[in-house]
């Protein structure tokens, strides 16, 4: 089985209450002038199938203790590929309490995506908390191939 996954570029900062349009994560394979480069991602094949997606937030306001997300095909946000899921009880880190981890499961989607995808193999994530402000410093999609390489 063929697997992998792709990651936003950049750290998108000042994630609050709202869902922002200004605040969109592009979630793809990264290159090597991205700020969040990780040369372990790699372009998912057609029809491969999407497992979850895994958050690493840094909070710099408040004690969010929940986040909602909603991923979509488009820059716009108009097109979407899993609606709102809500994760409480966030993670936090051993030494950085700031820090805050969570998972959201897909259960295997495998999407066709509409003719609007403004970029194939990518993702744009809007995340909202429930309190406070967060940085979101990762954001990656995990994928898999059943059918082989």
């Amino acid at each position: 089985m063929e697997a992998g996954f792709i990651v936003n570029p950049a750290d998108v900062t000042g994630i609050t209450t709202a869902y922002d349009l200004t605040k969109v994560i592009e979630v793809r394979v990264t290159a090597t002038g991205d700020a969040n480069h990780d040369s372990r991602t790699r372009q998912p094949p057609q029809g491969c199938g999407w497992s979850d997606l895994e958050l690493q937030l840094d909070v710099t306001a408040g004690l969010p203790t929940s986040v909602q997300a909603k991923v979509y095909y488009d820059a716009t946000c108009d097109d979407l590929f899993a609606g709102e899921s809500t994760v409480t009880g966030l993670t936090p880190g051993m030494t950085d309490t700031s820090r805050r981890g969570c998972t959201i499961t897909f259960e295997d989607v495998q999407p066709v995506p509409p003719t609007s995808q403004t970029t194939p193999g990518t993702f744009y994530v809007l995340l909202r908390v429930n309190v406070g402000t967060v940085t979101c410093e990762l954001a990656r999609m995990h994928w898999h191939n059943r059918r082989g390489a």
